[in-house]
């Protein structure tokens, strides 16, 4: 039987998914209770990302370090806002069967 992890003591921050092939109708289909929910949908045939963020959590998602490279790599960030420091979340993606040499510049 499945129990609900907040009932047996286990809470989790962030859940970060990869080819998750949503668009902006379907997207609204998969809600989490106690998380906002990120995405960054791909207009090609596949990919995506999509993040849940527990709700005790403020966030922005920072663009400036999102990257779609030839359509062989992706990548989402968001960033944590905590009282005394800031926390930097995000997820990389490569395409199998692409460059495995990886530079930002």
């Amino acid at each position: 039987m499945f129990a609900n992890l907040h009932d047996i003591c286990i809470i989790i921050d962030f859940i970060m998914l990869c080819e998750t092939f949503l668009s902006d109708l379907n997207q609204i289909m998969f809600p989490l209770p106690g998380n906002h929910f990120v995405s960054y949908n791909i207009t090609w045939c596949k990919g995506g990302f999509a993040m849940y963020i527990r709700e005790s959590f403020q966030y922005k998602i920072r663009d400036d370090l999102t990257m779609n490279i030839n359509n062989e790599r992706e990548s989402i960030f968001i960033e944590i806002d905590q009282s005394f420091h800031k926390l930097v979340i995000g997820e990389i993606y490569r395409v199998p069967g692409t460059n495995s040499h990886f530079s930002l510049q």
